[in-house]
């Protein structure tokens, strides 16, 4: 969180987006809200792609 000085009370979140190990997904209007440069406007479909493709691995493995 940082706070903002400019107006009293209030604190913007921040999203750390280079985590390693870690994939993050903010869409066009989540940008607004919150201080990040990796906002797209395919967000919810690339953190669905994500999420079969680590679905379809976790079944495969677990099947030996």
């Amino acid at each position: 969180m940082r706070i903002d000085f400019e107006q009293e009370n209030k604190a913007r979140p921040i999203i750390e987006e280079n985590m390693k190990g870690v994939d993050t997904f903010v869409t066009l209007s989540a940008g607004g809200y919150v201080e990040t440069k990796a906002e797209k406007a395919d967000a919810l479909d690339l953190a669905e792609d994500k999420l079969i493709k680590l679905m379809k691995f976790f079944y495969n493995k677990n099947q030996l």
